[in-house]
């Protein structure tokens, strides 16, 4: 069963990964606590554990979206002197995601969109763009619903919507928009790449 362990120490907590290595403290996401972890109640180091661990599990976005709740759930009732362990499993019961995915997720990246501050695009693997011209958080959106949930209606349903409502915005014929009818190509896309065309 793959396991984290945690070991405190006269310099703070190190945690471990299932495979020995340490947990790296991902300050990238979010700089809650440079001086290390700590866990047993909710400040600002078992905010860090919290993100690290969530990180390490699923994905950045899962981990920034969670990780707050799971500290408060999970992290601030581990002991704050003594040893502790925390199965992968455990992790994901507690986050409610699933346990294994059933499909393989999609090489996407976001990307600025070039000429168009504040856009950005949803890359496939061979740098294409699958959307273009949406805000960030939508783009987001995309990526998780493709990759995060075995959900192919709600990913074909969120890339509908992204490019209708950034169509709207910018195009006043929108029906009769030949960026619009592409939709159908993106669904068969992902329904290929998923196995389920």
């Amino acid at each position: 069963m793959k396991t984290y362990e945690g070991i405190h120490s006269l310099t703070g907590l190190a945690v471990f990964r299932p495979d020995g290595t340490p947990l790296p403290p991902r300050l990238d996401l979010r700089n809650h606590s440079p001086t290390g972890f700590s866990a047993g109640y909710g400040g600002s180091g078992p905010a860090q554990l919290a993100l690290a661990l969530l990180a390490d599990v699923f994905d950045d976005d899962i981990a920034l979206e969670h990780y707050q709740d799971f500290k408060w759930a999970v992290i601030a009732r581990l002991p704050r002197d003594k040893p502790w362990t925390l199965t992968v499993e455990q992790i994901r019961q507690a986050v409610k995601l699933p346990a294994s995915p059933k499909h393989t997720p999609l090489p996407l990246t976001i990307s600025e969109a070039v000429g168009w501050p504040g856009l950005y695009d949803v890359l496939d693997r061979d740098e294409n763009p699958l959307i273009s011209h949406a805000t960030k958080d939508r783009a987001r959106l995309v990526v998780r619903a493709v990759n995060v949930h075995d959900a192919l209606v709600s990913a074909c349903e969120a890339l509908l919507w992204m490019v209708c409502d950034v169509c709207r915005r910018l195009n006043p014929q929108h029906e009769e928009c030949n960026w619009c009818q592409t939709t159908e190509k993106y669904r068969k896309t992902i329904a290929t790449a998923r196995g389920k065309a």
